[in-house]
């Protein structure tokens, strides 16, 4: 193309992102050429700074609506029958508390809004739901510990230490820190509190009673 040949020998990087290009709707300009620049024509800018060059879609060109919440594979075979686009399904890491459903799309390339062209690329993300471990030190009990570990198929080893202060069966420290990500397999390991074990007196005989 004229326009980045020209550019790219004054010195200047080509490219919009993740794309060489960007396409918007013209009227008056032909498809694929040049409708403007950003920065903008007549701009000052030092060699080497990016230059997005965006080009003239014609007519065929459509507006990418929001599908967020939508199902991938209908929103995958719409894009492709109604206006020949390439779509890549990507997965895209999600907590569990974002309560996003399986198989929706969460996110866009190009995002809502932005004017594609006819038979352009597009990646739709979809959640992959990112497990970690909750703080089990403020307030879980043993058995919520147990229920959480067989779900995620986790290798559950329960340590006891006495504890005159804190109530029995406290959870005081696990080896998979709070927030870190669940790997099934794994081990987990949990300190819990517990009482000394009573120490009988044992009563020396006197002297007396050994006559």
């Amino acid at each position: 193309m004229e326009a980045s040949n020209k550019l790219t020998e004054a010195g200047f990087t080509v490219g919009c992102g993740d794309d060489d290009f960007k396409y918007i709707a013209s009227d008056e300009i032909k498809e694929d050429h040049a409708v403007k620049t950003s920065p903008d024509k007549g701009t000052l800018a030092k060699k080497g700074k990016r230059v997005c060059i965006y080009l003239s879609s014609g007519d065929a060109s459509f507006e990418m609506e929001d599908f967020k919440g939508q199902n991938h594979i209908a929103v995958k075979t719409m894009l492709e029958t109604k206006y020949g686009c390439n779509v890549v399904i990507e997965k895209k890491k999600v907590k569990e508390e974002d309560n996003v459903e399986e198989g929706t799309v969460i996110d866009s390339n190009p995002k809502p809004g932005e004017t594609v062209k006819n038979g352009s690329s597009i990646t739709l993300y979809i959640p992959e739901v990112e497990i970690v471990y909750p703080d089990f030190t403020s307030g879980y009990t043993i058995d919520q510990i147990q229920e959480f570990a067989q779900k995620y198929n986790l290798e559950l080893k329960i340590e006891y230490i006495d504890n005159t202060i804190l109530p029995p069966n406290t959870i005081t420290y696990q080896n998979r820190p709070a927030n870190s990500t669940v790997v099934e397999g794994v081990n987990l390991t949990i300190t819990v509190t517990k009482l000394p074990e009573a120490v009988e007196d044992i009563i020396l005989p006197s002297e007396d009673d050994e006559e």
